[in-house]
């Protein structure tokens, strides 16, 4: 979260001069949203995951072509005593979701959900944001490390550490000297021994646009002209943490009298002085974890169910904040057992003893707990293994003479039958029977909330399949062929999830429903599903958004319901999909 107005505070003291043969550290999160600011200011609201790479790739070319860049840190373990600055940050989101529902309840325009035509990219330009009420990306920070791991000149610099990115980025270059580029301001009073500190905000074209400017931070020099000791760069911090709107000259006066309160500027100093990392567990396969497999939310997930010290307490998943109908049950909701079987084979392939994890999706308040999500026994893993394998293999066998897409498909049947088998109505289902209905694209049509709340229940879908795909990739062929074949063809099927560039938003979900019916969509459905529409009630939709609103993030999918729903329906475990 940074230090408030420490950056402001001390500008006055910083260098402005070329960027020109240094070697650069880069804060990995910092930079993805660097980027999204960028495409913002070139007036592109809801950037997809391919311009944000690309951006991402043309603005460090730039870069490295005055400097060096030697290491791109992205966080990987959320320490403990970072809990409650995560739990803010996800209540921060769910209000922005809910404003941003509530300030168009009958729909947003298409331009503030998917880009439509995109043009090149001004990655300079000092143009101010068109609409600052936007939700980032759900999948921002995956998809930029996607993007730089798939070019030869930046994948082997990206570092995802069981820690935090700001903290390694400090080791480095005080170990090895250069410059850290972030947005956090915490950088400042880290120990960086003679290590300095540029903002990406501070730079600037120069030199008819082939230089590059920026203001140089240097936190001993800085402590040098502030007349304070070097070993003293956290006191200042401190006390502007302290005194926010103090002037410079008050807190150096502060720096140099005895501490008011000592145990307070401990604990300040604690999250400086003591960088938290977390052991890294070993697989069956005997090696350690590969940690550059897993997106960061996973990482964090897996390096908490691999810890021995947690003292049977869950693990916790912050699940990234969808763009949904605040007013439905969360849109992560019917794709939760495939969730649950990816924690579960996580299990498998790193034993532990926590049974469960407490995924957070819409967080309204910081006491707020998460909904449980326990694993499944062997034998009900292996039924619900079997049974995606035998629906996989279906879908595709059916769609073979279509252009129908195979991933959008399954995730439609998986939702509408399992909404079926619990006697709900299927609102997707609804969706691509009035698909005939839906306008056409245009970025400045309104797109409905229905519609939108149906992307991101298929966007929760395919990321749900790209966990359990991440989680597969963690061992090897033969590790997994010893605890059951089945394991491994579906690991084969998964490689074939589409990448984060490819996912559903709500451009291509408009485009899908506008060729379904043309398609067969509903013959195909009709395979799976009693396709037959009914007409939904009033009462029965004021019912039913009663009680999503009193179960969200309430209910618990525990092993026993798991169980009692395997016999139900035939050892089926996706029976537990729900309409909402």
């Amino acid at each position: 979260m940074g230090i408030p107005r420490l950056i402001s505070t001390l500008e006055p003291f910083a260098v402005r001069g070329p960027l020109e043969g240094d070697d650069l550290v880069i804060d990995g999160p910092a930079l993805a949203y660097h980027v999204l600011y960028i495409c913002r200011r070139n007036r592109i609201g809801q950037p997809s995951y391919d311009l944000l790479g690309r951006t991402t790739v043309s603005w460090l070319d730039k870069l490295s072509s005055h400097s060096s860049i030697k290491a791109i840190y992205f966080d990987g373990h959320l320490p403990p005593a970072k809990l409650p600055v995560r739990m803010e940050r996800m209540v921060k989101s769910t209000s922005q979701l809910n404003q941003f529902y509530s300030s168009c309840t009958g729909g947003r325009p298409g331009r503030h959900l998917s880009q439509g035509e995109e043009t090149d990219i001004d990655l300079f330009t000092s143009q101010q944001p068109e609409n600052k009420q936007l939700l980032p990306p759900s999948f921002l920070v995956p998809a930029i490390i996607d993007a730089l791991r798939q070019t030869d000149k930046y994948g082997s610099l990206v570092h995802q550490v069981p820690g935090e990115a700001d903290a390694f980025c400090a080791r480095h270059v005080a170990t090895y000297g250069g410059i850290v580029l972030t947005s956090d301001s915490d950088l400042l009073v880290h120990d960086l021994a003679e290590g300095k500190v540029i903002f990406f905000r501070d730079i600037h074209l120069i030199g008819g646009k082939s230089g590059l400017e920026c203001l140089f931070y240097d936190p001993r020099a800085i402590c040098r002209k502030l007349g304070i000791p070097i070993e003293d760069a956290l006191r200042l911090g401190y006390e502007v943490s302290r005194a926010h709107h103090a002037s410079i000259s008050q807190i150096t006066r502060d720096c140099k009298q005895p501490l008011a309160d000592e145990e307070e500027y401990k604990e300040f100093c604690r999250e400086y002085l003591h960088h938290e990392t977390s052991p890294v567990p070993t697989t069956e396969d005997g090696t350690l974890l590969h940690l550059e497999c897993l997106d960061p939310r996973l990482s964090e997930l897996a390096l908490q169910l691999g810890n021995s010290n947690l003292d049977g307490q869950d693990a916790r998943i912050f699940l990234p904040v969808l763009i949904e109908n605040p007013l439905l049950g969360s849109a992560w909701e019917q794709s939760t057992p495939v969730r649950q079987l990816a924690y579960t084979m996580y299990r498998w392939a790193v034993p532990g003893q926590t049974s469960s994890v407490q995924e957070y999706r819409r967080v309204n308040m910081h006491q707020q707990k998460g909904r449980a999500v326990g694993m499944l026994p062997k034998d009900d893993a292996y039924a619900a293994i079997e049974d995606l394998l035998h629906l996989m293999k279906r879908v595709r066998m059916l769609g073979k003479d279509t252009p129908l897409s195979f991933w959008l498909t399954l995730s439609l049947v998986l939702d509408i039958r399992e909404c079926q088998d619990r006697e709900k109505k299927s609102r997707s289902l609804r969706m691509v029977g009035q698909s005939r209905t839906v306008p056409g694209w245009s970025s400045e049509s309104n797109v409905s909330w229905d519609l939108i709340h149906l992307t991101a229940q298929l966007q929760a879908a395919y990321y749900s399949f790209r966990i359990l795909q991440q989680i597969l990739s963690l061992c090897s062929e033969t590790t997994w062929e010893s605890i059951s074949p089945q394991v491994w063809d579906l690991h084969k099927e998964l490689v074939e999830l589409p990448p984060l560039t490819e996912f559903p938003d709500t451009q291509r979900t408009v485009e899908f429903l506008g060729r379904a019916q043309e398609f067969g969509i509903m013959k195909v459905l009709g395979e799976f599903v009693n396709v037959e529409l009914e007409p939904e009630t009033s009462s029965r939709k004021r019912s039913k958004t009663k009680k999503r609103k009193n179960g969200d993030e309430q209910a618990e999918v525990g092993s026993k319901r798991v169980a009692k729903q395997a016999i139900h329906t035939g050892r089926n475990m996706f029976s537990l999909l729900s309409d909402e």
